[in-house]
C-alpha cells in the first residue's frame, strides 16, 4: 500500500467533530464554517483555546484558515498517535 493511501486509511479512522454539539447545530442551522478537530485534538484543548480557535475560524471568511498555535501542536500530538 502507499504512503498516501496509508494515511488516507488512518485519516479515515479518526473520529473528527466540532468543538462540541452547540457549535455543530450552529453551522447546520446557519451554515457558517467552524473549527473541525480530531476528538483526541478536541480534548487535548483547554476551554479557553477551543474558544480561540473557534474564533479565529469565524473571523475570517475564508474555508481555510489555519489553526491557532495551540490548536495546531493538540492536532499534531493527536495525529501522531
Amino acid at each position: 500500500m502507499k504512503k498516501q493511501q496509508k494515511a488516507l486509511k488512518k485519516w479515515m479512522k479518526e473520529k473528527w467533530r466540532y468543538s462540541s454539539p452547540s457549535v455543530a447545530a450552529k453551522v447546520r442551522k446557519t451554515g457558517k464554517p467552524a473549527r473541525f478537530l480530531p476528538d483526541a485534538a478536541w480534548k487535548k484543548l483547554t476551554p479557553a483555546q477551543r474558544a480561540a480557535t473557534n474564533r479565529k475560524k469565524l473571523a475570517s471568511k475564508k474555508q481555510f484558515v489555519p489553526n491557532t498555535a495551540a490548536a495546531k501542536r493538540a492536532g499534531k500530538i493527536a495525529r501522531r498517535t
